[in-house]
């Protein structure tokens, strides 16, 4: 059987946030890092799957990602976070 990181993230109990910061959230950093530094066709593909785990990884933690961005992270990748989440809503 094959998981994504998103039928991952959503088997993971709501109790266990901490597990979700301290190991998803590092992901999804990266998965920023990589859509910012690359104008390959890569990033382009990383995009959608990379929006659906931060709203994946908002809701299990009930909490807003870009809050927890803007603590962890520069104000470019707030950007682009807004920029993901308004183009595959």
């Amino acid at each position: 059987m094959k998981l994504s990181f998103v039928e991952l993230v959503n088997h993971v109990e709501p109790n266990q946030s901490g597990l979700l910061k301290s190991e998803v959230l590092p992901l999804v950093w990266h998965l920023l890092g990589e859509i910012q530094s690359n104008t390959t066709s890569s990033a382009g593909q990383l995009q959608q799957p990379t929006a659906e785990l931060i709203e994946c990884v908002s809701t299990q933690l009930d909490a807003d990602i870009r809050e927890l961005a803007k603590e962890q992270m520069p104000d470019q990748t707030c950007q682009l976070i807004d920029q993901l989440m308004s183009d595959f809503q």
